[in-house]
């Protein structure tokens, strides 16, 4: 069962660490729509923008399948709590 826990904590971390950094890269690439310092074509604006939302879309998909594999975590550890 030990195991099973550390593969689900280590799951949590990096899942957890790889939507951070997606949501952060979203950010940047906001500001540099929200601050342009040159003259951007409509295409290159639209790029920007679907990236951006993409990057927030992947980041909400994944820190929602956190959430569950934290649960998961949670009822593990009661289920152990209970049988001990």
């Amino acid at each position: 069962m030990d195991s099973v826990k550390k593969d689900l904590r280590n799951k949590i971390s990096d899942y957890s660490q790889f939507a951070k950094i997606l949501l952060m890269i979203s950010v940047f690439f906001s500001l540099g729509i929200a601050f342009q310092g040159t003259e951007k074509s409509l295409n290159q604006l639209f790029t920007m923008m679907g990236v951006t939302l993409a990057f927030l879309l992947g980041s909400t998909i994944i820190f929602s399948r956190v959430k569950k594999l934290q649960k998961i975590l949670n009822e593990e550890l009661e289920e152990d709590n209970l049988s001990a």
